[in-house]
Formats: C-alpha cells, sequence, structure tokens
C-alpha cells in the first residue's frame, strides 16, 4: 500500500505570512503522485490538509491513523508546501528545523512556541523509527 500525507498553507492565521502556492502545490502533488503510481501500488491511502486544518494535533492525528494501517512492506510519502524555519540554538540544545504551521503567528518567536504548534524534523524522524520497529 502507499500513503501520502500532503499539506499545504496559503492563509496563516497570521495573514502577513501567507502564500500563493502552497495550497495548490499539494493538491496538485498528491493527484500526481497517485496518478503515477497507481500501477505500482494496489492500494492508496492519499490525504491532503490545507490552511487552518495543517495544524500539529492533525498532523500528529494523521500520521497515527496512517501508522496503525501501514505495514512493513508498505510505502509513506510525506509532502509539505508552508513555511519553515530553523532554529540555531547557542546552548546546550540542539538544532532543529520546523514546519511552520497554519496557526503559529510569530516565526521568531520563542522556541517553546515552536516546540507547541510546530512539527520539527528531530520528531518527525522519531515518528518515522516508530513506523519501522
Amino acid at each position: 500500500m502507499l500513503f501520502i500525507l500532503s499539506m499545504g498553507i496559503n492563509q496563516y492565521e497570521n495573514s502577513a505570512y501567507n502564500l500563493k502556492c502552497a495550497k495548490n502545490d499539494a493538491i496538485s502533488f498528491a493527484k500526481s503522485f497517485e496518478k503515477s503510481a497507481n500501477t505500482l501500488f494496489s492500494d492508496i491511502y492519499s490525504f491532503t490538509l490545507l490552511d487552518k486544518d495543517v495544524t500539529k494535533e492533525n498532523v500528529a492525528l494523521k500520521i497515527k491513523e496512517m501508522q496503525q494501517k501501514m505495514g512493513p512492506e508498505d510505502v509513506f510519502v510525506f509532502y509539505y508546501a508552508g513555511h519553515g524555519m530553523m532554529y540555531e540554538n547557542s546552548g546546550s540544545e540542539r538544532n532543529d528545523f520546523y514546519l511552520i504551521m497554519s496557526d503559529i503567528t510569530n516565526l521568531y518567536g520563542d522556541k517553546s512556541t515552536l516546540d507547541h504548534k510546530g512539527m520539527s524534523a528531530y520528531v518527525l524522524r522519531l515518528e518515522e523509527c516508530r513506523v519501522r520497529e
């Protein structure tokens, strides 16, 4: 089986961060990938989150839902179109990259906001490891 999670954010809660093409990119990616993969996979489970629905909670729920259906031979594709940022820490914490979800209103806020509402690459890698176990 093929599992596709595609996300695109044009409309952020802070309109200063709005984009023009991310939503269409996510929709087009999912459709194109499904079409080209149709001959390779007997079953395709595809889900697209857009704009205000792209929150850390919704993404985590969708990943968990897909994990429960995935087997060891299945393929998972994660596509995100929106803002991202690198958090560089000069202290003892690690540097990390964050996907900026629709409900983050300040890209340059404190790290606790990024941890609470953003999706860090570190956490995504941990989720990937859980899928493989």
